[in-house]
């Protein structure tokens, strides 16, 4: 059985955030399951919390996100469409790019 799995990466500026939020559509990814978050978002540390991943790791992101970054996740009901965010992602020079299941953080 395949967990619910969320992709995430965070990018430097609102153009890249922009360029993939726009091949996730073009890629049939619903609005629904996908997310943007910037530094000024209160619920930030909320949702870096919930993607279950290892304190440093959290800590590093949420550095990042303050010094301007913006969060983009991905939330994915199978392995395939989960695949292509992380590609859709990494095509688009990202630093920070990983999965991550509902329990358990998967880190590439």
């Amino acid at each position: 059985m395949y967990m619910s799995q969320t992709v995430y990466a965070v990018v430097d500026n609102a153009i890249q955030a922009e360029i993939i939020v726009q091949r996730l559509h073009l890629n049939r990814f619903f609005p629904g399951d996908i997310s943007v978050r910037a530094s000024h978002s209160a619920e930030i540390a909320s949702v870096l919390g919930g993607l279950g991943l290892a304190f440093e790791k959290l800590q590093r992101l949420e550095a990042k996100i303050e010094e301007g970054g913006i969060l983009i996740s991905v939330r994915s009901e199978n392995p395939e469409e989960a695949k292509l965010a992380q590609r859709i992602f990494r095509e688009t020079c990202l630093k920070d790019v990983a999965p991550s299941e509902e329990r358990e953080a998967v880190l590439v």
